[in-house]
């Protein structure tokens, strides 16, 4: 669910920022995930993508023991 919901989040906002650089949405001020210039904002998404690295690791895991 945690995974989801982090994936949800980033496409999200990616959409979001597209659809307001396109022009069918208001402006946000929400930076592009991963390319815009918004320090915090690639920080945050570096650890929420960490966080679904870690679940990833621990399924695996507990799918060969």
């Amino acid at each position: 669910m945690l995974t989801v919901g982090i994936g949800f989040w980033f496409i999200f906002q990616a959409m979001l920022n597209m659809g307001a650089m396109l022009g069918l949405l208001p402006l946000t001020g929400i930076p592009l995930p991963l390319i815009g210039y918004g320090g915090t904002s690639l920080a945050i998404f570096l650890a929420a993508f960490g966080i679904v690295i870690n679940i990833s690791r621990q399924v695996s895991n507990q799918e060969t023991s």
